[in-house]
Formats: structure tokens, C-alpha cells, sequence
């Protein structure tokens, strides 16, 4: 019987451990920009949205390219259309955050992104502003507990609860008794 202290000896014609860590670094050294990018996204038939594979918690791509990390959305525009000019914004046409395709994405501002949320009423305290008068205002201004609650009570968003009680809207009505 052999004893179990025999060494083992590596099979030469395998990589040595780690090795296809570094095969892969040196591949991806070797790709330009734009085909490292391609290989990050998949098509998505019936939006025609280019989905980004690894994204954060808001949503939106991450792109890494010689030790740069960049929104994805923003690597798509410039790798298609150029450098995105100081002070301008690439917004997104579909509002799927992951998505890069280019014809999916515009230059803009800051206003302009807002008009766009506007349009399309992607914006929550605007949803739940149309539903308050002064009456509720009133009340909750005056209603004690946790805000996350009142806002729940009231169907309307927490900030919109802070401001009420701050004192920044609702000014009048807050001060008169219904």
C-alpha cells in the first residue's frame, strides 16, 4: 500500500492556477474601447434597447476602460458620437436606465431632462402633488408621528410631508383651521 504522502506533480500541458485571470487581462489590454464595450450589452428585441450587463443599484451601467470607470450610457455616446460637451447631460429617450444603445440616447441639459420626466410624469412628488389641497395640507401639518407614515396615510411622498411641516409650502394653509 502506497502512503497517502505521495506529491502530486502539476500536468504541464494545463495553465498554472491563475493563469486564465491573467490570459484574461492581457485579452482585454489588447481590445480597443469599442469592442471591449460590444461585449458588455445584450440586444433586446422588442425595445430595442442595448441592455448593460453590470449594473449598480440605481440602475444605470458601469463601464471600466484603462482604470477609468464611467456610466455606461455616457461610454455608449462618446464610443458612438464623440466627447459629450461641459455641462451637458445624455439622457435617455426609452427611460431604461441600463440601456446604451446610441440611438436611444440624446445630449441635454439639466432642464431638459426634467422637461423630459415632466412630459412623460415619471416624476413621483409631481404624481402625488395633484392629489393634496389645503385642507390635507393642514392636516399634515398638525399630524403627529413618523413621516414615512403620514405620507402613507396621505398617499403622497415623505419629502413632500417634510416640506409641509418645515414650512416651505403650504404656508397658508397650514395656519388656518379647517
Amino acid at each position: 500500500m502506497q502512503s497517502g504522502n505521495k506529491k502530486l506533480k502539476r500536468n504541464k500541458s494545463l495553465p498554472a492556477k491563475g493563469a486564465n485571470k491573467i490570459f484574461g487581462r492581457l485579452l482585454k489590454a489588447h481590445l480597443s474601447e469599442k469592442e471591449l464595450f460590444e461585449n458588455r450589452y445584450i440586444p433586446e428585441p422588442n425595445s430595442g434597447c442595448w441592455l448593460w450587463l453590470l449594473t449598480g443599484p440605481n440602475g444605470y451601467g458601469y463601464f471600466r476602460y484603462k482604470k477609468t470607470q464611467r456610466f455606461a450610457h455616457r461610454a455608449s455616446w462618446e464610443i458612438h458620437n464623440g466627447k459629450i460637451p461641459d455641462g451637458k447631460l445624455i439622457c435617455h429617450k426609452c427611460d431604461v436606465r441600463s440601456c446604451v444603445n446610441p440611438n436611444h440616447l440624446f445630449l441635454g441639459t439639466h432642464l431638459d431632462n426634467n422637461r423630459d420626466m415632466m412630459i412623460k410624469k415619471r416624476h413621483k412628488i409631481l404624481k402625488k402633488e395633484k392629489k393634496i389641497n389645503s385642507e390635507i395640507a393642514f392636516k399634515i401639518y398638525n399630524e403627529k408621528g413618523f413621516h414615512k407614515n403620514i405620507a402613507e396615510k396621505y398617499n403622497v411622498s415623505r419629502s413632500l410631508v417634510s416640506q409641509i411641516k418645515r414650512g416651505e409650502i403650504w404656508q397658508d394653509a397650514t395656519k388656518n383651521k379647517f
